[in-house]
């Protein structure tokens, strides 16, 4: 059988039927939220397989395996410091002394630690004081949990900043804190708001915005860092943020001209934990996160340390970058609308036979709406967007096989309605006519004798 790959053929020429597009719509709607509340009650086992699969999977991470690492961000902000390559002990603390003063001393903007302080240190309250001191001294800022009270009660306020994540165990990075609201010691009711470790590390802290959480526009790759000593690192490498190690810091090996040569071209310092003894430590799984701009899409590996998640926040906030978030109404809206063209879309295409060709046809159809589903949540990233496509895909997977039993259901209702209603077009009067006379019936009937 050969087909004929006629436009006439494929598409109808009829007028839209509005009025079934609208209805067929209107009763698609509870169907798939009916549809998606039987997926969110599916049984545990399922959920396991879930967690263990598809848990991670966002489509629009596909945006940073587009984009190239000289479009990340012109300058970065920030230089971290490996507090990895420091030996932990009692003399911890009293390097992290010396390192702010050595930092504070090059000028730098502003300067962070990506550390917990919950405990009086091995070498006792002094060497506690004495980096407490130090702290308020240069308006150092520190990072605070949510869990764990700090040490510190006499650091302002402004100083401190919520290190905490929002997100769920085995989840990418994808959003931070503005602000976070702790509760007071002793009390259940009373809280507290706190900014987050990115937005108290800005030179200029802004107004606080209305919103608590705002999506990470990363500017690194997954790693994200490199060591700004290293003459091999070249190319895209640059890109990432630029890193040096504490130790060679107090051990002179960066003289002090050369540190405030660094810290004047990033002048906001992270001092965080990038990897034990040294930053490139690919066995160090301390404080690591996965993170969208990892190229395996899904079951993801921790890869990128904590202190360059905040980097990534901190370079957000300062490029004001931030990804805005179509969610809630809004997002249900725009899901709706889409939904209703890719019906009207639906509608266009004639019922084709055989079966398997009008399957082939409704398939096809259906992949290329999600490849482009996909694509423009991508565009919609480069823009500054955040669409999640997730419920559009559901809804565009449903309409193929809905649309069949809609459409077919509402002609049969439409037929069997007009079918009920009596006809009450006017009828032409009926002509009568006299009846013939004997002599005429005995003519007609001698005209056939030969």
């Amino acid at each position: 059988m050969k087909i004929q790959f006629k436009k006439e053929d494929w598409f109808d020429k009829e007028p839209v039927n509005w009025k079934r597009l609208i209805i067929v719509f209107i009763v698609f709607v509870p169907f798939a939220y009916a549809f998606e509340q039987v997926l969110h009650a599916l049984p545990v086992e399922l959920y396991r397989i879930k967690d263990l699969a598809i848990e991670d999977l966002d489509f629009t991470d596909i945006h940073y395996q587009y984009e190239k690492p000289p479009t990340y961000s012109s300058r970065k902000e920030v230089l971290l410091i490996n507090s990895g390559s420091l030996e932990r002990g009692a003399t911890f603390r009293p390097k992290l002394t010396r390192l702010i003063e050595k930092l504070a001393a090059a000028q730098a903007d502003k300067i962070g630690i990506d550390h917990y302080f919950v405990d009086i240190p091995q070498g006792g309250q002094a060497d506690a004081d004495s980096l407490e001191e130090a702290i308020i001294k240069h308006k150092v800022v520190f990072g605070v949990d949510g869990q764990y009270p700090t040490i510190f009660t006499e650091v302002p306020k402004n100083q401190q900043g919520y290190i905490n994540l929002p997100r769920k165990d085995r989840e990418s990075v994808r959003t931070y804190f503005n602000y976070y609201k702790l509760p007071l010691a002793g009390s259940e009711n009373d809280k507290v708001t706190v900014h987050s470790f990115a937005w108290a590390m800005l030179p200029k802290m802004a107004e606080r915005p209305a919103d608590s959480i705002f999506w990470i526009k990363y500017s690194s790759k997954a790693g994200g860092f490199y060591n700004l000593r290293d003459p091999k690192v070249i190319g895209d490498d640059r890109h990432d943020f630029p890193a040096l190690e504490a130790r060679d810091i107090l051990d002179s090996v960066i003289s002090d001209a050369a540190l405030a040569e660094y810290v004047s071209a990033h002048p906001l310092v992270l001092i965080g934990h990038l990897g034990k003894d040294n930053m490139y430590n690919v066995e160090d799984l301390t404080d690591k996160h996965r993170v969208p701009v990892d190229f395996d899409l899904v079951n993801r590996l921790p890869v990128m340390p904590g202190v360059v998640v905040h980097a990534n926040a901190i370079q957000t906030l300062a490029d004001n970058s931030k990804l805005f978030d179509v969610s809630g109404v809004l997002h249900l809206v725009v899901v709706g609308f889409l939904t209703f063209w890719f019906l009207f879309g639906l509608l266009q295409i004639k019922r084709l036979k055989p079966i398997w060709l009008e399957l082939l046809v409704d398939v096809t159809f259906l992949i290329l709406s999600i490849l482009g589903v996909i694509r423009l949540s991508v565009a919609l990233m480069d823009v500054g967007v955040h669409f999640h496509p997730g419920l559009l895909l559901l809804c565009i997977a449903l309409l193929i096989e809905f649309k069949v039993f809609a459409f077919h259901f509402y002609d049969h209702m439409d037929k069997k309605k007009h079918a009920a209603i009596p006809d009450q077009t006017p009828q032409p009067p009926e002509t009568e006519t006299e009846p013939e006379s004997e002599t005429e019936q005995n003519s007609a009937t001698n005209t056939n004798i030969p």
